[in-house]
């Protein structure tokens, strides 16, 4: 077992800290894209915390299970964006499009998507906590099952959701 861990570590320990270019834009902590053209791009387990994507156009991308805490994305294109578990704690994604995104089981804990394009987003059992949606549109969003306390702008949970 303990020559196969070492195989494993020896072979695919390069691939993990190799730096990453997709458009130009480097994938990484605290990197500075603003308006990066990253459309359709596999960003899958991406560390892009405290990153700089203002207005990027990630429309159609895979962030699934993405780092990006503390990042500014406000403006940033986002629809058909895939956000399947994405650590978006404490992010900017003000007025974002949001439009038809995979945000379920995302961690949206203090994040603000005030102004946001959420129609027909997939929030389900989301972390909303403490999040800011004021002015966001939600039109056929779907918040089942997704933390909402101290949320702002969020739709009234219904009773018996968790």
């Amino acid at each position: 077992m303990k020559l196969l861990v070492l195989t494993f570590s020896i072979l695919f320990t390069p691939l993990l800290f190799a730096q990453q270019y997709v458009n130009g834009c480097e994938i990484r902590p605290q990197t500075y894209c603003p308006k990066a053209e990253l459309e359709n791009a596999n960003l899958q387990f991406a560390h892009l915390y405290n990153a700089n994507l203002q207005n990027a156009i990630l429309t159609g991308a895979n962030l699934q299970n993405a780092h990006l805490y503390t990042s500014e994305l406000d403006g940033a294109k986002l629809s058909k964006a895939n956000l399947f578990q994405a650590n978006l704690v404490a992010s900017n994604l003000e007025n974002a499009d949001l439009a038809g995104a995979n945000l379920q089981r995302s961690n949206l804990k203090g994040a603000n998507l005030a102004g946001a394009n959420l129609t027909g987003a997939n929030l389900r059992k989301a972390n909303l906590e403490d999040a800011n949606l004021e002015g966001a549109k939600l039109q056929d969003a779907n918040f089942e099952g997704a933390k909402m306390s101290n949320c702002k702008g969020c739709p009234a949970q219904k009773t018996g959701d968790k």
